[in-house]
């Protein structure tokens, strides 16, 4: 799986459960942690800058889509 649709689908299911838990909070995922995904290399891919900066235009366009909103 590539970082993206990792990212993006952690993201997703951590709303979805928020939404059926009856939370209305905001779920946030930050780069700024050394030890999040974005900066190890510990999943099951090597991890390449492309990958980042397909993550970077997927965040964008979901962004764009006005299905997150990136601070």
């Amino acid at each position: 799986m590539m970082l993206a649709d990792y990212m993006l689908s952690l993201v997703r299911r951590r709303g979805e459960g928020a939404l059926v838990g009856g939370s209305d909070r905001t779920i946030r995922e930050s780069f700024r942690n050394v030890d999040s995904h974005y900066w190890t290399l510990t999943l099951d891919w090597t991890l390449t800058l492309a990958e980042r900066d397909a993550l970077h235009a997927r965040r964008k366009a979901a962004a764009s889509a006005g299905a997150v909103a990136l601070e």
